[in-house]
């Protein structure tokens, strides 16, 4: 069995999740233009850099982390005019080494 885990941010979830099945973390940031299906409201405000150290604990306790939705419904931002936006955010994920997943 292999779990995806959604992410509070809470960096000691990664810790307390080591002995549990977990293949990857899923998770996003509000101010993305990226679709992830959270409602920005309840998401926990986090800088990119905080993101970025917790992907990168994530991805040193040999787990994966994924945006959880991104595909091609996500081009519809493009087809929004929100090109740069979506491609700054693509950049971001790209960099933090987060993976598309297959839906």
């Amino acid at each position: 069995m292999k779990l995806s885990m959604p992410c509070n941010w809470d960096v000691e979830l990664i810790e307390a999740t080591k002995d549990l099945p977990v293949y990857d973390f899923y998770g996003a940031i509000a101010t993305t233009p990226i679709g992830h299906g959270r409602p920005a409201l309840i998401l926990p405000d986090v800088d990119e850099d905080f993101v970025a150290e917790f992907i990168k604990k994530v991805h040193s306790t040999n787990r994966k982390f994924s945006n959880g939705s991104l595909n091609f419904r996500s081009l519809q931002y493009i087809l929004q005019g929100c090109i740069a936006q979506y491609l700054r955010a693509l950049s971001m994920l790209w960099a933090w080494e987060v993976k598309p997943s297959i839906l």
